[in-house]
Formats: structure tokens, sequence, C-alpha cells
């Protein structure tokens, strides 16, 4: 081996060696309560456990929702059914910063779509309030994103641009982040730096319909209200429609 080939080598080892000293793994806890407005009913709030894997180039956020499966859960202060559909290989988001790509694993009840996009803009206002958040000097920062207005908390400690679900591109990792209602809520648990043994994450996801990010929000309004309609049709149960996306069912005696 001349020495131009075995210096190349140390030097892509020596680069792979970084690489992966740059991987963070990040666990959150996100909490989404579509009843926010309508008092605590924390029984509706729907609380998962996420991971996020991010190095330099690319970042995937994957949580898996909880293991009742398909079972229904009754509330005992309100005669109320909470549905839960179970995925075991469940939600994911992966950002390519190089080919500005954002390919998410969404579900829809029981099924299952790959939606791929150009990476969103997100046009941040960076704020002046500072608090620590996991032991990391964080900046707050707020945008708004298709809707709805989130406020963020990124560390410059951790210079790499993503955060939890599709939010990121921020000089920092997002550690907390919240819309303005209430309703969404993530915050980081805790941080480790890993050897990325596992390359499943630089991968987009995969598994489910492909289709566009605006076929996606027409076929999902489809398949909910297909959804209801069914459990509407059965005996012994009213379905309580408003205008925004229902989330419970009124049993009726």
């Amino acid at each position: 081996m001349n020495k131009l080939l075995l210096t190349l080598l140390l030097v892509g080892l020596s680069s792979l060696v970084v690489a992966k000293k740059n991987t963070l793994k990040v666990s959150y806890q996100q909490i989404v309560n579509r009843n926010v407005e309508e008092g605590d009913h924390s029984f509706f709030a729907e609380i998962n456990y996420a991971d996020l894997i991010a190095d330099e180039r690319m970042a995937t956020y994957r949580y898996v929702q909880d293991t009742t499966g398909g079972q229904t859960v009754v509330s005992e202060l309100e005669e109320r059914v909470k549905l839960r559909y179970y995925d075991p290989i469940g939600f994911a988001f992966h950002t390519d910063v190089s080919q500005r790509t954002l390919t998410s694993r969404e579900l829809v009840t029981d099924q299952s779509f790959i939606v791929t996009e150009p990476l969103p803009d997100l046009n941040w206002t960076i704020g002046e309030e500072t608090k620590d958040v996991a032991g990391y000097a964080c900046t707050s920062a707020s945008v708004t994103f298709r809707g709805r207005t989130y406020v963020a908390w990124f560390t410059p400690e951790l210079p790499l641009p993503f955060g939890p679900w599709k939010l990121g591109q921020l000089p920092g990792l997002i550690l907390e982040a919240s819309d303005d209602t209430g309703m969404i809520k993530f915050k980081a648990l805790g941080i480790e730096q890993i050897t990325a043994t596992d390359d499943e994450w630089q991968l987009p996801p995969a598994k489910g319909k492909n289709v566009s990010f605006d076929k996606f929000y027409t076929t999902r309004a489809k398949v909910i209200a297909d959804k209801w309609a069914k459990w509407a049709s059965m005996p012994g149960i009213t379905v309580k429609l408003d205008n925004k996306t229902p989330s419970y069912f009124e049993l009726t005696e």
C-alpha cells in the first residue's frame, strides 16, 4: 500500500470517527392535547416519547404510539371513549439538509403514508430571552408554520440545525418548543452522544403508501371521515362533531 493511499485511508477513517462522535440522540416528551381550549382534559392528551438522532447532515425524529393497541379506553369522569391505534414502526420525520428534503411517515388511524416534500423554509425570529433546558443554555425563537405559531428554545452549545417533529433551521438544537395555544408541546428529557451503529435513521422512512404533500392532506380528511362514519353507524354510539377534527366519541345508553 503506497503512502498516498494509506494517508487517504487514515483521513477517511478519521472523518468517520469524527462524524460518529458528532452524532447525538435526544429523547423528547411530546404532548398533543386537542381539547386544551375546553379546559385540562388530560384524559384526551396524547403523550408520547420520541427520539431524535442527528448529525451535521441529517436527522430523524421518530416515535411509536403507546402500546395499548386498538383498544378503547373509557374515561371514568365522562362517558367518552378514546381510540388508540398501534403501529410497530410508528411516525418518522427525516430531514436531509444536503438534499433539502423532508420525508415523513404519517399514520392516519390504521393506515400509513410516506410524504416527501421540499424542506420548508422556516423564517424564525430569534428573541433575547434565555433559559436552561436539560442542562443547556437556550435562547428563544418564534415562527409561524402552517397556521400555528411556535416558540422554541434552542442551544448554540449543540450547533445542529434540527429539533422535534418538522422544527429546525436554527443555529442550534431545539430542546423545547410549544405552539401558542398550548396544544402541542415538546421537551428534551435527555441528550447523549452516540456511536451511530444503527444506520436506519440515515434513510428516509418507508413502509407506507407514497403520496405527495397535497395528496396526503386530502387523503387524510377522507380516511378520517370514513372511519367516523363507520363508527357512527354502529348501534349505541353517537359521534359528537364540531368544527374541529373529532377526537372522541360520546356514548349513549
